[in-house]
């Protein structure tokens, strides 16, 4: 059986590797406590929001701490071990109900639907801590600090110099940006539609609204709700709830319902965007292609915030997508949407066809297989 005395670079290598990633990940998400709120409700979570916000990037750093020292090491791999578990249990659960929210897991820094690919990282590094837990305690001497004492004087000072170059890097690709990313720009400005006002109220001034970006709050706000009093859990509604009515204007300012826009029965998809959405910018150019492909079969909607000058620049030639505007997130919230991008289908009937379709990949399955229902009601 191996022990942590016959392999003591092996074991060591894995202490800095699980430490590194702990490291990185705690940082990222300290220097963007909104991100993890969002990506916690996004996940499935209600409660406890903005405690957990703080803790997960708390209890990750202690585990960095942890797998340094010699005397605390096993401890922090079994700490490693539970977080990592506990992280590949939701991400399961998750893509078992066909949910593939943005996992948030290194900040800004990589921020990207869930997948079975996130799912594997997290095995290996789990087996990396189980392989530590198994190992046992190590030794004294396989401690950082005392690997630190036993070099010369002048590799002392090389080491001093290397960490302070390295707590620099880390520093600058984990401090918040200059422009809040998209989950931050959602608990800076996404507030649910106050009572008593509709969604064309709230829609009237979209064209002329403020497209100064605005920064995101220093804590984390409470849990959003919409006009209806329901906790936004960023999921989507329920297959088969009929579509909430909306009205808003185009970039012409011509204005849009969702009866209008189903005239004669075509089949919906709606897609969520922003101009300030990273990842849409490399969506949205290629919906043009995806809605002529489609053709009469469905009638593809973007439904952006931001000006019309914003929503050009990203897409100045639509073709036959539909770009409506809202002001702030109230059409996006009644979908129960708190993410960018993301799609939901509308069928014939005016019901809800799917949960909601995060990220390029099944933004397009969403698309074809809502085109393909059109055309099957085409040839009936």
């Amino acid at each position: 059986m191996l022990t942590a005395t016959a392999t003591p670079f092996l074991w060591f290598s894995l202490r800095l590797l699980l430490a590194g990633v702990f490291l990185v990940a705690g940082l990222a998400k300290l220097s963007s406590p909104a991100s993890v709120v969002h990506t916690l409700r996004a996940f499935g979570v209600k409660w406890f929001l903005a405690p957990l916000a703080l803790a997960l990037p708390l209890a990750e750093l202690v585990t960095t701490v942890g797998l340094l020292l010699a005397p605390t090491a096993w401890y922090a791999a079994c700490g490693a071990l539970g977080l990592l578990a506990l992280f590949s249990v939701g991400i399961a659960a998750n893509l078992l109900r066909g949910h593939q929210p943005a996992c948030n897991c290194f900040g800004q820094l990589h921020a990207v639907p869930i997948s079975g690919r996130t799912l594997l990282r997290n095995a290996l590094l789990a087996a990396c801590a189980a392989g530590l837990v198994a190992a046992g305690p190590p030794p004294g001497t396989a401690d950082l600090w005392a690997f630190f004492l036993s070099l010369e004087p002048y590799r002392r000072s090389v080491v001093v110099v290397g960490a302070l170059f390295a707590l620099l890097v880390i520093g600058a690709i984990v401090r918040p940006p200059e422009s809040p990313s998209e989950a931050d720009v959602d608990e800076a400005e996404g507030t649910a539609v106050e009572s008593g006002t509709s969604a064309a109220a709230a829609s009237a001034t979209a064209a002329t609204a403020p497209s100064a970006p605005r920064r995101a709050p220093a804590a984390p706000v409470p849990p959003r709700r919409d006009a209806l009093g329901r906790t936004l859990t960023g999921i989507g509604l329920p297959a088969g709830t009929p579509a909430p009515a909306f009205d808003l204007p185009d970039l012409a300012g011509t204005r849009h319902s969702l009866a209008s826009l189903q005239a004669g029965g075509t089949p919906l998809v709606l897609l969520f965007s922003s101009p300030n959405c990273h990842s849409c910018q490399f969506l949205v150019p290629k919906l043009p292609a995806l809605a002529e492909t489609a053709g009469d079969a469905l009638r593809l909607v973007l439904v952006s915030r931001g000006t019309v000058a914003q929503n050009v620049e990203k897409l100045p030639d639509p073709g036959r997508v539909v770009v409506l505007l809202q002001q702030e997130y109230e059409v996006a919230e009644q979908f129960d949407c708190t993410t960018t991008p993301a799609a939901v289908a509308i069928g014939a009937d005016g019901t809800v066809q799917n949960l909601l379709a995060v990220g390029a990949q099944d933004i397009d399955k969403v698309i074809t297989r809502t085109a393909q229902a059109g055309r099957r009601l085409e040839d009936a």
